[in-house]
């Protein structure tokens, strides 16, 4: 539905803010995936986990795999954190948009 007119269509969606409010924010959500998407495979990308891609091609070293602490902790905390908001952002979008 197009809520730039003030007609039918931005009178039958119930919401809490306005019209004008809602069409900039379903505007923005994109953008706001985008950049979340983007945060999520760094995070993702950065977190290393010992030699486990080596040892499934026979180069195990016998690493045990600790407890996470400081920035590695950290960035666990962020990636999980950032995915709970892609999602929230996501389903924001379908339910609005």
């Amino acid at each position: 539905m197009d809520y730039r007119h003030e007609g039918d269509a931005c009178q039958r969606r119930i919401s809490l803010l306005g019209c004008d409010a809602m069409t900039s924010l379903i505007s923005v959500l994109p953008y706001i995936e985008v950049a979340l998407a983007v945060l999520l495979v760094a995070g993702i990308l950065l977190q290393r986990r010992g030699a486990a891609t080596g040892s499934a091609f026979g180069g195990g070293d016998g690493t045990i795999y600790g407890e996470r602490r400081g920035a590695e902790k950290w960035l666990f905390t962020g990636t999980f954190v950032t995915a709970l908001i892609f999602i929230s952002v996501a389903l924001i979008h379908l339910i609005l948009g």
